[in-house]
């Protein structure tokens, strides 16, 4: 963990952490040799600002006071990562591993590496696929006012699953497939055009382990979705 001031009493502390108010000192570990409080922002609100000053702590206020925000250190050396997305729209990070979310730009509006970033707050969450790039996706915004951007770090042991393919174009189409059959809608009810699979899973399916050939119909899986065109995927 690291320290670092963010505040005088009576200013906005921008911290996605905890804040530990206390009497003005040299350093963070000068002020804890007198009476500090402590409150975890996360637990508080998701933007990580809070009031350094005695009316959030529940103290009083003597205008003597100081935060300090206390948050996750850098890893070191730093890891290996690859800008994959920015938070502004629906801009979603595709990474197998770890994601790390913080400030995109600096004063002078310049984009900041990854190196760069860490020196600002962050945080950083566990991604198995597609990760929107938004504070929602983790545990809060670490640098509330400024655009974010997501860095992945890929794990280098996951393996990724080959994806699924259309074996069946239309109902009562044979689909030969060894693993899972997903049976769905297969036209987009907004603009006729032919679903993919992740597509087709959002309007429902059913699904059945194969080992060899199944005909695609409501016969074999039910039907999830009546009076609509149906397709089979193997997976």
């Amino acid at each position: 963990m690291e320290a670092v001031r963010c505040a005088s009493e009576g200013e906005m502390c921008n911290c996605l952490g905890q804040v530990h108010l206390g009497m003005k000192a040299a350093s963070f570990q000068a002020m804890h040799n007198g009476n500090v409080s402590i409150l975890d922002t996360r637990s508080q609100n998701r933007n990580g600002i809070i009031h350094c000053g005695g009316s959030a702590f529940g103290l009083n206020s003597t205008g003597d006071h100081q935060c300090y925000c206390v948050r996750e250190k850098a890893p070191e050396p730093l890891p290996k990562a690859e800008h994959c997305a920015n938070d502004k729209g629906l801009s979603f990070c595709s990474c197998y591993g770890t994601v790390y979310y913080g400030r995109q730009k600096d004063e002078a509006n310049k984009t900041l590496s990854f190196a760069e970033m860490m020196k600002h707050g962050w945080t950083s969450t566990i991604s198995n696929g597609d990760l929107l790039c938004a504070e929602n996706s983790f545990d809060g915004d670490p640098e509330y006012g400024f655009d974010k951007q997501c860095f992945c770090e890929a794990d280098p042991n996951y393996e990724v699953a080959p994806p699924a393919e259309r074996c069946a174009d239309k109902e009562k189409d044979e689909c030969q497939c060894t693993g899972t059959v997903y049976y769905g809608r297969k036209i987009c009810p907004y603009d006729d055009i032919p679903l993919d699979f992740n597509e087709m899973k959002d309007y429902g399916f059913r699904s059945r382990e194969v080992e060899g050939s199944i005909t695609c119909s409501n016969t074999e899986f039910g039907d999830p979705e009546k009076g609509v065109e149906k397709q089979c995927f193997c997976e």
